[in-house]
This record gives C-alpha cells, sequence and structure tokens, in this order.
C-alpha cells in the first residue's frame, strides 16, 4: 500500500473516532510497516488537519500510543508549528492565548 492511500485509510478512520488515543492506536498499526520517517509523515498530515483538533483527547494523548514514530512526529511537530506546552496541541493562527478563534 502507497503512503497515499494509508493516508486516505488513516483520514477516514480517524474522522470517526471518538478520542485522540483510538486515533493513535490507529496509527500505530497501519503505519507499522513504513519506515520511521514515512510513518512520521503520515501521522503528522492527519494530524494537521482541520478535524483532528475536534477530537476529544490531547496530542500527548495520541502520540503516547506510538512506539516507534513518536520522537520522528514530535520533532516535526515542533519544527512546523506552535504548541500548547502542557497538551502538546497545535494552536491554530487564529487563536487568542486562552484558545478562543478571533
Amino acid at each position: 500500500m502507497s503512503n497515499s492511500e494509508l493516508l486516505r485509510y488513516a483520514v477516514a478512520l480517524c474522522e470517526h473516532c471518538r478520542t485522540k488515543v483510538v486515533c493513535g492506536k490507529i496509527f500505530e498499526q497501519i503505519t507499522s510497516k513504513l519506515e520511521v520517517q514515512a510513518a512520521a509523515e503520515v501521522i503528522v498530515d492527519v494530524i494537521t488537519l482541520d478535524f483532528f483538533p475536534e477530537i476529544i483527547g490531547t496530542m500527548k494523548d495520541c502520540l503516547g500510543q506510538l512506539s516507534r514514530a513518536r520522537e520522528e512526529v514530535e520533532m516535526m511537530l515542533d519544527d512546523g508549528y506552535e504548541r500548547r506546552p502542557e497538551s502538546g496541541d497545535i494552536i491554530e493562527s487564529d487563536e487568542d492565548s486562552e484558545g478562543n478563534l478571533r
């Protein structure tokens, strides 16, 4: 299965998840046969989509389910996004300091 197929599969599954813990378990399963860098890219592509912040839980809940790609995902998110220290969640560009959308 190609990375683009895995990405579509991960998006389709995670869009219907209630919690980020379940998303993390899905990421762990569907990226298990990929190299760490490729797995991290697929995971970050899903995490940065518009629907992901609406899923119950924190980024730490999601990433806690990853065994192989966690560090790589953390580095990619730290390099490209501003994140909340307590939860690890990505701060959207149109949020104020309290998380309210402007």
